[in-house]
């Protein structure tokens, strides 16, 4: 009987391996170790169909502020790519102003009110998740999956849908206590990343990366681009680090700038 029980044990445990539970733990786990709130498996409707879809693991930090909440939130969708490494098309051309990478972002009514004050200062461009590459990422594929399978458009359309779920949903809320929000689309990944691009001769190079920026045209998440980190599974206590780093200097700002942020609640009308 113990035999039989061990045995099933082994099985359960490759079964979890397999589906990617233990991606989604180790995630949680290194976002919960830098002081981040945490909850894994949560449920957002989606923005287009209506529909309930599930995030993988939701992590933010707030304070509370006189007149309204400060937060910043982590939308993290987690994908196994073990045999089958994902690859980031990446260009010299695809970079935004720095302005536009501040405003370009998911947040909360109040969230954007906040970036369209701060997006000229450089200690803001300078922040960690407000950074992109020089050379910006604008598509992703998985190399050697089924041609109907696509995976990494799937895992980004999560991950952003569920981040502007969340602003919609801090807006919905605001009549307790307005949420100046400002969230990161991230999807991590258990397997190898790859950058692809043309070189000046035009030839195709490849190399492998630890983390890539995509800069999709796409307004999904009611902006020109929607911006989108992708993370391997080795470089995530790094970002989860640098993910507190912009998290704590956010609201640092929220506070400095809590008495202009308190008069735009009632001249833009949030509550």
């Amino acid at each position: 009987m113990r035999e039989k029980a061990e045995d099933l044990n082994s099985k359960l445990a490759k079964w979890l391996k397999e589906q990617g539970y233990p991606l989604e733990m180790t995630v949680a786990r290194a976002f919960t170790k830098v002081g981040f709130y945490i909850i894994q498996s949560e449920y957002y409707d989606d923005p287009e169909t209506g529909k309930p879809r599930e995030i993988d693991v939701s992590a933010s930090i707030q304070k509370s502020m006189d007149k309204f909440m400060g937060r910043v939130g982590f939308c993290v969708e987690c994908k196994l790519a073990k045999d089958k490494p994902w690859i980031i098309f990446t260009s010299l051309e695809r970079q935004l102003a720095d302005p536009a990478r501040i405003v370009q972002r998911v947040a909360s009514s109040l969230g954007h009110v906040l970036l369209n004050r701060v997006h000229k200062r450089e200690d803001i461009q300078d922040l960690p998740m407000f950074r992109i590459p020089e050379r910006a990422g604008y598509g992703l594929t998985q190399a050697f999956a089924a041609e109907r399978q696509d995976v990494p458009y799937s895992a980004v359309m999560s991950a952003a849908k569920a981040a502007f779920a969340q602003a919609k949903r801090a807006d919905e809320a605001a009549f307790m206590k307005p949420v100046c929000e400002v969230l990161f689309p991230v999807v991590v990944i258990d397997g190898k990343l790859f950058e692809c691009y043309l070189d000046s001769g035009g030839e195709v190079i490849t190399g492998e990366i630890c983390t890539g920026t995509l800069v999709w045209r796409s307004p999904v998440i009611g902006m020109p681009h929607t911006i989108v980190h992708i993370v391997t599974l080795p470089a995530i206590d790094s970002f989860v680090q640098e993910a507190r780093e912009t998290s704590v200097a956010l609201l640092k700002v929220c506070e400095s700038e809590q008495a202009e942020l308190s008069k735009s609640i009632s001249e833009y009308r949030i509550v």
